[in-house]
């Protein structure tokens, strides 16, 4: 059965809104409905649709006493082709040069306007604007060689079938990555899944040949879940699988060198591999990269957008990010709200690097995190048995109980 086409709904009355939803959805969309104008800009930020419908008193009264051409010229953002745009009046559409634009319709008297009509204009203007199928943004991470084979890679991975493992620092946007690979490939009008190998058990996967699953954690995934992976793989999933690991390309085949993942599921996953570099391996990349997520941040608040002073830009380059896309948002978001209603943001509106991390990485402490996670992951395996545990780590037991009581684990005492 084809996906119902997406249609963006704003309309601040409850009442009329549920009513145009429900036409809609007689009409055979799918509408996503919002009662605001700026919450239709955050939602026009974050994906395309193939049609708008806004109730025009919406913007009259959100926008009262302001200028709502900026608004309006957001709310139906240039991605291609603009979307097919229905603006609703209460009584006959006015004579509005502005909203005179190729695929915009004006329809009066909205409280009597049904399915048949919705379905009409936006079919009108459909073939008219000669609009595309909806398709997922392309993620940017940046102007580099490698940043530029990242997306490269990961097209050419979207036509391949069989599981994907993605690997890369956290924060780097593996996440985000495996969503667009999800909305390149044959899966995209499917649901994208996000499941946790860090649940004792591995998580139920959709049966559902349009979907893709993404299996974050993986290197956690306990003895029972690693077997139950290698049968679904074995018989051939319904879904699409994609896996994030978190660390290097090798991070993955550590985890077998140490006895805590399987070497024949290990093999049978990695069969095409990714891996997205953390932001400190491309600084080249860093001040577009945070002027993107910056207007991405600025679309999702409804408010105008900020811009990065040099020297802003400067002391990102400067600072060292280990949580990478993660860490950078939320220093972009403190400097947003420091920065109140200026537009400019200046390199005093960054948090200090001390409330986000150390300036430089920290060998011991990165040391200190992967025997957590490895101890950790052998632990679970194991049911907590320690003499085992020790035994898959290739250290002598009392090794681990000294580690474990370094890290807080047991009682000195124990």
């Amino acid at each position: 059965m084809p996906a119902r086409p997406s249609v963006l709904l704003i309309a601040a009355g409850r009442i009329e809104g549920e009513r145009l939803r429900r036409e809609l959805i007689a009409a055979g969309y799918s509408p996503e409905y919002v009662r605001s104008v700026d919450a239709g800009i955050a939602r026009q930020g974050r994906r395309q649709y193939a049609g708008l419908v806004l109730d025009w008193r919406t913007l009259e009264v959100e926008y009262l006493g302001r200028d709502w051409r900026d608004a309006w010229d957001r709310v139906r953002p240039a991605s291609g082709k603009r979307n097919a745009t229905l603006v609703l009046f209460p009584n006959d559409p006015p004579e509005m040069p502005e909203l005179s634009q190729p695929g915009v319709e004006l329809l009066g008297r909205a409280g009597t306007i049904g399915a048949d009509d919705l379905q009409a204009a936006l079919t009108r203007l459909g073939e008219s604007a000669e609009l595309p199928e909806p398709a997922p943004s392309e993620p940017w991470f940046g102007d580099s060689e490698a940043a530029r084979q990242l997306v490269e890679h990961a097209q050419s991975a979207a036509r391949w079938e069989g599981p994907l493992v993605i690997s890369g620092p956290t924060g780097a946007g593996k996440k985000t990555l495996a969503e667009s690979i999800h909305g390149w490939s044959a899966q995209r009008n499917g649901p994208f899944v996000v499941l946790n190998c860090g649940d004792p058990a591995l998580p139920a996967l959709p049966d559902d040949s349009r979907a893709s699953a993404y299996l974050f954690h993986l290197g956690l995934l306990r003895s029972a879940g690693q077997e139950q992976l290698l049968r679904v793989l074995d018989r051939g999933p319904a879904c699409r699988i994609l896996a994030g690991v978190t660390g290097g390309n090798g991070a993955l085949w550590e985890r077998v060198r140490l006895g805590v993942f399987r070497e024949d599921l290990y093999h049978r996953l990695l069969v095409f591999a990714l891996y997205v570099p953390g932001l400190d391996e491309r600084k080249s990349d860093l001040p577009p990269f945070a002027s993107r997520l910056l207007e991405g941040i600025c679309r999702e608040r409804g408010i105008i957008g900020r811009r990065l002073l040099p020297d802003c830009s400067a002391a990102l380059a400067s600072r060292a990010w280990p949580g990478n896309v993660r860490q950078l948002r939320n220093a972009l978001m403190s400097a947003v709200a420091k920065a109140g209603g200026r537009t400019d943001l200046a390199a005093a509106d960054l948090p200090e690097p001390v409330a986000f991390g150390p300036e430089e990485p920290d060998f011991k402490s990165r040391v200190l995190a992967f025997e957590r996670e490895l101890i950790g992951a052998a632990l679970h395996q194991t049911g907590g048995n320690r003499q085992q545990a020790a035994r898959l780590l290739r250290i002598k037991r009392t090794t681990l109980i000294e580690k474990l009581k370094r890290f807080g684990w047991v009682d000195a005492e124990d």
